[in-house]
């Protein structure tokens, strides 16, 4: 759930313009420039070790489709699905101080 989570964090960022800033770290030196090419990475490494059955175009499979490809109404369903789903798997394995459900920290 977490993965889906930072997928739609990072698309959040992608729609918003910010671009990131790689200069001297180690992902500049695996030739990452774009959050685009995090995504795609992430998609193949994460469909080696079988955390996603299936990708297309690089990436997460939404709808049968790239999950770059949703349209905003797709997204905002998707998006608010993960966002739930991780809030409620982080309160349910302990991560709120104090078991209060409305400090349930998401954090990817």
């Amino acid at each position: 759930m977490e993965l889906w989570n930072w997928r739609s964090r990072t698309r959040w960022l992608i729609e918003d313009g910010q671009a990131p800033d790689f200069k001297g770290t180690p992902a500049e030196e695996q030739g990452f420039r774009t959050f685009d090419d995090i995504v795609r990475h992430t998609a193949k490494l994460a469909t080696q070790e079988g955390t996603l059955d299936k990708i297309i175009d690089e990436d997460f499979v939404v709808f049968g489709k790239p999950y770059r490809d949703l349209d905003s109404e797709e997204w905002n369903t998707v998006r608010s699905i993960t966002e739930e789903r991780h809030f409620a798997l982080n309160w349910l394995c302990g991560y709120a101080p104090g078991n209060c459900w409305d400090e349930t920290s998401t954090d990817t």
